[in-house]
């Protein structure tokens, strides 16, 4: 007779008091890949290519390529108005994306208090250049919430002069006009 939990109890034990937090992380892994489609979006909109052909031309780049990408383009035309729309946007975006990237690439553990803790020990080359971020339930909502903003920054910006409902801008511009949630820890 083997020791070994059966596969029951050890689904349940990995299932247990974690479910909030892992729903809040799949939760701001989606939001954070539809705002990788939404600012490649903007991309493809910005050098006149269709969905396919930017898809072809683009689908290696990330997020922060992208934006440095969208940010060159715009620096080259007469742009000062979507630059200015989406320069905040895109320094949120880009310090939630150093921790998605951090959650999903680096060493980690979910503690009972802490939340999820990350470390990239094993890809620091000196001792110097160690990291650890925190990112309980509250910090994926905040980021999550977060993205949901920059969405509405990027497509308010991608009208790019066209008219818009002015029942859009009531509802969008109050939540444009507040502040970010996640603040990144230093």
């Amino acid at each position: 007779m083997s020791d070994a939990p059966d596969s029951y109890s050890l689904a349940e034990a990995l299932s247990a008091s974690t479910d909030p937090y892992y729903a809040a992380f799949g939760r701001f892994i989606t939001g954070f890949a539809t705002t990788e489609g939404v600012v490649r979006s903007l991309l493809e909109q910005l050098v006149k290519t269709s969905k396919a052909e930017g898809a072809a031309l683009f689908h290696k780049l990330s997020v922060s390529d992208t934006i440095a990408t969208i940010n060159r383009l715009l620096a080259t035309r007469d742009a000062t108005a979507l630059i200015a729309d989406v320069k905040e946007p895109f320094i949120q975006l880009q310090a939630i994306g150093e921790i998605r990237n951090a959650l999903v690439h680096w060493d980690g553990r979910l503690t009972e208090t802490d939340g999820f803790i990350v470390k990239n020990t094993h890809r620091a080359h000196l001792p110097t250049k160690v990291q650890e971020y925190r990112v309980g339930i509250e910090q994926l909502v905040q980021m999550t919430t977060d993205l949901i903003k920059i969405d509405l920054h990027i497509l308010t910006a991608m009208d790019l002069g066209k008219t818009r409902a002015a029942v859009v801008d009531a509802i969008v511009q109050p939540l444009l006009a507040g502040a970010w949630l996640y603040i990144r820890p230093v």
